[in-house]
């Protein structure tokens, strides 16, 4: 004599597989499972299958004029590694990014716990703004590096720096410079 277990699948569509069969089911399916050890399995799959997740992050993203100066500048003056190129130019692409026609240049740059992304549009749309850093909406990258002082003496002296390392409240060193298209890059040695 088997004993049965009526569940109601919760809030979500749920693939639940079983020996040969699978079965699709919906929130307002009823389903009936005949042993413990098929309702152990069963909710141990309902609860992985529909917990949110948190969130991971991939990277961040930097739209370019030139791609090549900008990857020059990450992997030369910061000692970046590129990761990966590549290219997107479908109708999907131009549809998500809301650009008519888009075409985009990709290169993502290894920052140890993420990736940075420098990516150059056509067509593009070539607006520069050089805000400070207590404007609303500003954004910037900061890579810890182990020694500030001496990545701040060996910069290029084309790169234009907000301030020389500073030691702030905290104990952290920081110092702020801009890549060549005026972005913000701060520099951490914690």
């Amino acid at each position: 004599m088997s004993i049965g277990i009526i569940q109601r699948i919760p809030q979500a569509r749920v693939w639940i597989i079983s020996y040969h069969f699978v079965w699709n089911l919906k929130s307002s399916d009823i389903l009936f499972i005949d042993n413990p050890q098929s309702y152990l399995l069963f909710q141990l799959l309902v609860s992985t299958m529909t917990s949110t997740p948190s969130p991971t992050l991939h990277h961040i993203g930097i739209t370019v004029d030139v791609l090549e100066e900008m990857v020059d500048f990450y992997t030369e003056t910061l000692n970046l590694d590129i990761l990966t190129r590549f290219n997107v130019g479908d109708e999907a692409f131009a549809t998500a990014v809301d650009v008519p026609n888009a075409h985009a240049e990709f290169v993502h740059l290894d920052t140890g716990d993420g990736r940075l992304e420098l990516v150059s549009y056509t067509p593009s749309n070539t607006q520069h703004t050089s805000v400070g850093l207590n404007t609303s909406g500003t954004v910037h990258i900061g890579v810890t590096v182990e020694d500030i002082d001496a990545v701040y003496a060996s910069l290029p002296d084309d790169v234009k720096t907000v301030s020389s390392p500073q030691t702030t409240d905290t104990g952290t060193r920081v110092c702020f410079l801009r890549d060549p298209e005026s972005n913000l890059v701060e520099l951490l040695s914690i």
